[in-house]
């Protein structure tokens, strides 16, 4: 297991354009899932870190795709959708469901790139991609979950809902190459359920102090180095390419 003491060009497919990076054909598929208040067109515009994140995972060789969902929107805006949905189900199985869906449609319309895929989300999105590559009937073979909204009950804004569905992960299903990150004085979403899955999927994780709920250079330098092993075919020995 890696930790942080350890672990210390393709082309961008954003809102319908794309930006061919510095390698001539793509190795694999980044699939980025943000968080609340964020939206897919304007994502790497308004989160600097993250623009730098997408052009270096690019660098590297991988298609990245930051991928849009129905309950988006700006500001309070996504928090608010949720709410309303999650007054109907406060378990939050129908959303669950409803970005299942949404995630497996936009996986089906996406062009066929030789190479692994990897799940990339961050704070709610970290959440959503855990979901995919637990229950999703398409698969990666590989996630990345900084900051992950891992027990979404403890976002201040859905405190008072159940969200039992939401909070569930298929662990088991879990077994492809995984990094968890969070930091330790994160007060949006915690971390100790976060801390405690990684523990039990032994999966590659990376503590940060320091670093609250945000995305930096030293994070963003962590999550392309890890994503960069899995382009090698000896990274993944023989898992299945799920994803084409």
């Amino acid at each position: 297991m890696l930790s942080r003491r350890a672990l210390l060009g393709g082309m961008l497919a954003v809102a319908g354009a794309s930006v061919v990076g510095c390698r001539p054909a793509p190795s694999g598929r980044v699939i980025l899932v943000h968080g609340l208040g964020s939206e897919a067109a304007s994502y790497r515009s308004r989160k600097p870190a993250v623009d730098r994140l997408v052009r270096r995972l690019a660098a590297q060789g991988w298609t990245v795709d930051v991928m849009p969902y129905r309950t988006e929107g700006p500001g309070a805006a996504h928090a608010a959708t949720l709410q309303n949905l999650f007054d109907q189900d406060p378990t939050g199985a129908t959303v669950l469901d409803m970005w299942l869906e949404d995630y497996e449609r936009h996986v089906a319309g996406l062009s066929r790139v030789d190479g692994p895929t990897i799940l990339l989300g961050i704070s709610w999105g970290g959440l959503l991609i855990l979901q995919a590559a637990g229950r999703a009937r398409v698969r990666p073979d590989g996630y990345i979950a900084h900051i992950p909204a891992t027990d979404p009950r403890l976002i201040e804004e859905f405190a008072s809902y159940d969200l039992s569905a939401l909070a569930a992960l298929n662990e088991p299903a879990l077994t492809m190459p995984g990094l968890l990150s969070w930091a330790t004085d994160d007060d949006r979403v915690g971390y100790e359920a976060t801390e405690e899955l990684g523990a039990r999927l032994r999966c590659d994780t990376v503590e940060y102090e320091g670093l609250g709920h945000n995305t930096s250079d030293e994070v963003v330098a962590n999550l392309t180095g890890w994503a960069g092993r899995l382009l090698d075919p000896a990274d993944l020995g023989r898992a299945e390419r799920r994803i084409s």
